[in-house]
């Protein structure tokens, strides 16, 4: 029996036909597609290091009645499934410690990596352990790659968009769950006036493509898609064609011959607990950053493994509508006599979207979601607007822009601690930046007044990485 540390204990051999290390969307699309498809005998087994958060394995947290009557509340559930991947070390003493107090340049509870080039870093990077994995907490933005500016052209067109009509109705997409919304007419209206013909033709102001539902029961609640969605009636059947096996994490594919003989996992729940899962076929699917991780660590090590990351900027701002929008909403709609703000206070969040184009090389995004900032609390959440502007992933990107992984460090988990080694700067992405940033301004400026404390600004590299895994050569 391998072994993951001292006091571990062999607990025994579980076999499979298929295992699959993740549960996210991806896995769970793979465990759907192998039970419905597979043959009515076909045994899946799902592992992943985090626990089941919800009654619903898998479940959007954003579902429960509490978050979504105050979204305020929900940024401290994002934030707290969230660990940092790479915190580079730092020798800036801790303002006002004792000099004689202790302090250590690495930490695995903290992610600090000696290792890691400040210069070099993504500092927004971020790992999630939870069944489901980020789906749990995602915005739901479901939007397609533009065909042109982002896609891999390794794939016909054709059979891109036939694999994205089977994703949209995975996860529900539509574009008409916050249609009824006052804020989402308003904006849309403000928008559309303001850049008029200068949008490409269909390319325009519209609605977020969103994977959620308005649910009937209760018309101003949505159920927010995730991986549960995914799975669907696979959550239904018997344990011996299907199971998640949640706060177990694989630490290692053993391997001879080029063919994986078994997963090495442990027991986080019972920490001395390791298995041996054996199986037909392995799935890896664990994310941008514990799919590499595990491979590496199983000395599964091709030459593109980690490399040719892509990244892409996101810039930022809130504002406060103008009055004259709302003095102009045609049917105001308080809820209360004394409240003077013609919009209900159920009223649904905006979701209005302008989508990438070839002029255009970003899309954007005002909505109302707490996920990186704060609530202003002596203001009336109805009146802000959050604009989000994201550019395009890397069209051709550098096998330079890389994570790698340590053979002396390692994390919290006792895996090779990751170091990002990731550099922008060409004139054509600070040209493409500098007018992403312009357009922001000027919606922002059609739509209401900067708060001060929150003008258009970038943030920190590390939201959208991607292409840590590659397929083909």
């Amino acid at each position: 029996m391998e072994s993951a540390g001292d006091g571990d204990r062999d607990s025994g051999v579980l076999e499979t036909d298929v295992l699959i290390v993740g549960t996210g969307p991806v896995g769970c699309t793979f465990a759907r597609e192998l039970i419905e498809h597979g043959g009515s005998d076909l045994m899946v087994v799902m592992v992943d290091g985090g626990a089941v958060l919800s009654k619903t394995p898998g479940e959007h947290l954003k579902n429960s009645f509490l978050h979504q009557k105050n979204p305020s509340l929900f940024k401290h559930v994002t934030m707290g499934q969230l660990e940092p991947a790479s915190v580079p070390a730092s020798d800036e003493p801790v303002t006002n410690l004792s000099p004689t107090a202790a302090c250590y340049k690495r930490s695995p509870q903290s992610g600090l990596n000696p290792d890691q080039d400040p210069a070099e870093n993504l500092p927004s990077a971020a790992v999630c352990y939870a069944v489901g994995g980020m789906s749990t907490h995602w915005t739901c933005v479901t939007s397609r790659q533009h065909p042109t500016e982002e896609r891999w052209d390794g794939i016909p067109n054709q059979e891109w968009d036939e694999l994205y009509d089977r994703a949209e109705r995975l996860y529900k997409t539509n574009t008409a769950a916050f249609d009824h919304s006052v804020r989402n007419t308003v904006v849309k209206k403000a928008l559309q006036e303001e850049y008029g013909d200068d949008l490409p033709a269909g390319d325009g102001v519209q609605n977020t493509p969103l994977a959620c539902e308005r649910r009937r029961d209760m018309t101003e609640l949505v159920t927010w898609s995730s991986a549960s969605t995914i799975l669907g009636p696979v959550l239904g059947i018997s344990r011996d064609r299907f199971q998640i096996l949640d706060q177990h994490l694989c630490l290692e594919l053993v391997h001879s011959d080029n063919s994986v003989q078994y997963a090495l996992v442990k027991n986080l729940a019972n920490w001395n607990e390791n298995y041996r899962i054996q199986a037909k076929v392995f799935v890896v699917c664990a994310g941008v950053i514990h799919t590499p991780q595990l491979l590496y660590k199983s000395n599964i090590r091709p030459s593109a493994l980690g490399a040719y990351l892509c990244e892409q900027s996101v810039a930022f701002s809130q504002v406060v509508m103008h009055q004259h929008i709302l003095d102009n909403i045609v049917e105001p709609q308080a809820s209360e006599d004394n409240d003077p703000i013609p919009i209900p206070l159920n009223d649904p969040d905006p979701q209005v979207w302008i989508p990438m184009s070839a002029e255009r090389p970003w899309q954007c995004q005002i909505t109302r979601e707490p996920f990186f900032y704060d609530i202003k609390s002596n203001l009336d959440d109805r009146l802000i607007l959050d604009l989000i502007w994201y550019g395009r992933n890397d069209p051709d990107p550098d096998p330079n822009n890389k994570m790698t992984f340590s053979d002396v460090y390692k994390d919290r988990h006792g895996m090779p601690q990751v170091t990002f080694h990731y550099k922008t700067g060409t004139q054509e992405q600070l040209a493409l930046q500098h007018a992403m940033l312009e357009d922001m301004k000027r919606a922002a400026g059609a739509l209401g007044c900067l708060l001060p404390d929150s003008p258009p600004m970038f943030l920190p590299l590390g939201l959208g990485t991607a292409g840590s895994v590659r397929m083909g050569r």
